[in-house]
């Protein structure tokens, strides 16, 4: 079931554009992301390219592509392989591990896309268009990696054997919620249906995963 990191997939995606999240169980209203400036735009040299930065970052100690890609090594190069699958990611200029660097960059640590430009020396109209189809390769994968149990699921050996769940003898799985920051544009007449509590602008996020923590159900909105 996680065979390439979903569930490091999952915990990466913090934060989002208005419709981040899959869509009908994770992104029910997932919109194309607008890029904002011309793909002319000049940029600043970096002295490596985007297939130099990222196999620097893969060929460094295990720590760090856990720390920019919020994944290992291993489940990065196999999320690669999996989306690469999928059909929709086109590799003829750019190589996949590039692309889905770039997703992650940005769905993980909130990077723009002109730092995300900067970083693998691609223009803004490539960095727009590479994470539009990463996410919809991902978002094509959703029911294949995120499922309920079934009727004849058993409990967990850590539930029906440990006593710290006695409470729980009968559970599953457990679920919770969160908000994860968003941007909606002000002019909207539906961003007001986005302000929490705390006013500020989030999406609100279920899931539910079970005693091995794999994700079984999550929803948006």
């Amino acid at each position: 079931m996680d065979e390439f990191g979903f569930n490091e997939l999952m915990n990466a995606l913090d934060d989002d554009d208005e419709s981040w999240f899959f869509m009908n169980t994770i992104l029910p209203n997932t919109t194309r992301m607008r890029s904002t400036s011309s793909s002319t735009q000049e940029q600043v040299e970096r002295p490596m390219s985007g297939v130099e930065y990222i196999n620097d970052l893969l060929n460094r100690s295990p720590s760090v592509p856990n720390d920019y890609l919020r994944m290992k090594k291993t489940k990065f190069l196999a999320l690669c392989e999996v989306i690469l699958a999928e059909g929709i990611v086109k590799t003829d200029q750019v190589t996949i591990e590039e692309q889905v660097g770039m997703f992650l960059h940005i769905v993980g640590h909130a990077s723009n896309m002109r730092s995300v430009s900067y970083n693998f020396q691609r223009s803004l109209d490539t960095v727009h268009r590479t994470f539009n189809d990463v996410l919809w390769s991902i978002v094509e994968m959703r029911n294949d990696y995120i499922k309920l149990p079934g009727a004849d699921a058993t409990r967990h050996a850590s539930v029906r054997e440990g006593t710290s769940f006695f409470p729980f003898k009968g559970a599953l799985g457990a679920i919770d919620g969160t908000h994860i920051p968003a941007f909606v544009k002000k002019r909207k007449k539906k961003r007001r249906k986005y302000i929490n509590r705390k006013n500020f602008v989030s999406q609100n996020v279920m899931a539910a995963v079970d005693f091995d923590m794999n994700f079984v159900y999550a929803s948006a909105g």
